[in-house]
């Protein structure tokens, strides 16, 4: 079943070979019926495009104000009987999942370059005592907001996924049993997982499942940590960046904000930064913004002894900290430190540069450090980490946010 709030109008398929269109408010409830080749396994709508799965790997994509025949006639890109489907709410396209545990995301755009970015992938899959066992994917469902989306199966885990970089964010701790269905409330602020026995196991397997249930759980940090920090997630958000070269730092969002960087404290390192303080003192920085709001790491400064007081950051990083599926060693040793980078316009002055500065925001300095000259900000910031960082160690600990535009910048 899916839901027209457009057109108030609730759709229906059935393995009777039709679609059914429904008014609750009329007299007469059904408005039209639609015959269709095969059995409707799966429905979804976003806008006006209905996306219909159905055996034989068929599937039919309509706009729901013309039902005559459908835009478009596709054959699944998954080997199997397909088993759950939803659409993106950006309109873009769909993913769809199969009984032998893979998830395809699809895009409605007929056009070979959109159709080029389609794939597929392996999930709800694990090796037990050397044997692979694989199971069907039930359920799927975008978040409303993010535009990243659940997926649920018989191995009773929800996973969440951003499609996009072709991630997983996130894996739950497994259930009582597998997963039949879910769904994100309107503000994606909640999702619903219903627990119930999926007859993977026939009959057998019946009389050793726990009763259904439907548990409602409360997304976190595993979502958007930042909103809880006052950031709007709607207008910015902050996403990964996963290294250095061109068609990696191509896939973040532009325009980027500002970029933070997680980096190891090294002896050389140390050794750099001293010496860029000493010139720094020496000869000045003289296109560097003075308004740029810096504040000193561990100082009496009002600011910061608000920051390092305030209850509200320090719960959201033992949140942070403690929501994975992995617990935090106790006698890890680390000495990271971050930084920040943001683009700030420079000094205006008769012999000024004019334009923007690279302005690096490192509580541990003695102020602001202009980088140099900002045409785009992400590619800049990432020639000054290999040649100010990168180039001085060979750890692998380093990681690398962006601030950019949210779903409705």
């Amino acid at each position: 079943m899916a839901y027209s709030r457009d057109s108030s109008t609730l759709i229906t398929g059935s393995w009777d070979r039709t679609l059914r269109f429904w008014d609750s408010r009329a007299n007469s409830p059904q408005q039209s019926s639609h015959d269709t080749p095969e059995r409707v396994y799966h429905l979804d709508l976003v806008n006006h495009t209905l996306v219909v799965a159905m055996a034989s790997r068929l599937f039919h994509i309509y706009d729901i104000r013309k039902m005559d025949t459908p835009a478009q006639q596709r054959e699944s890109s998954l080997k199997f009987m397909t088993r759950s489907l939803a659409c993106m709410p950006d309109g873009q396209g769909y993913a769809t999942a199969s009984v032998e545990g893979r998830i395809a995301v699809e895009y409605f755009d007929p056009s070979p370059a959109a159709q080029e970015k389609k794939y597929a992938f392996k999930c709800h899959r694990q090796t037990i005592d050397d044997v692979d066992h694989v199971w069907p994917v039930n359920a799927l469902a975008f978040h409303p907001i993010y535009n990243t989306f659940a997926s649920a199966g018989s191995d009773a885990t929800v996973s969440i996924w951003d499609h996009k970089v072709k991630k997983r964010l996130r894996q739950y701790p497994k259930f009582p049993n597998p997963i039949s269905s879910l769904a994100f409330n309107c503000g994606g602020t909640k999702l619903a997982v219903a627990v119930s026995y999926t007859w993977d196991e026939g009959e057998a397997g019946l009389k050793t499942a726990e009763r259904p249930m439907v548990l409602v759980k409360k997304l976190g940090d595993e979502i958007k940590w930042s909103s809880k920090a006052g950031l709007v997630t709607a207008r910015a958000q902050f996403e990964d960046v996963y290294g250095l070269d061109a068609e990696l730092l191509d896939m973040v969002k532009k325009p980027v904000k500002a970029v933070l960087l997680l980096f190891p404290i090294t002896e050389a390192q140390e050794t750099k930064r001293k010496e860029e303080d000493l010139k720094i003192d020496e000869t000045g920085q003289p296109w560097l913004d003075p308004t740029i709001i810096w504040i000193k790491q561990t100082t009496p400064d009002e600011r910061a002894r608000h920051l390092e007081t305030t209850p509200l950051f320090a719960n959201i990083h033992a949140e942070a900290a403690s929501g994975g599926q992995s617990e935090v060693p106790a006698d890890l040793e680390t000495d990271l430190h971050f930084t920040c980078f943001v683009r700030a316009p420079a000094v205006r002055g008769s012999d000024s540069p004019g334009g923007y500065r690279v302005v690096e925001l490192d509580g541990r300095r003695q102020g602001p450090v202009d980088r140099g000259e900002c045409t785009d900000l992400l590619k800049d910031v990432a020639n000054v980490i290999k040649e100010k960082y990168l180039s001085n160690t060979s750890s692998m600990y380093f990681n690398m946010i962006a601030l950019g535009p949210g779903p409705q910048a």
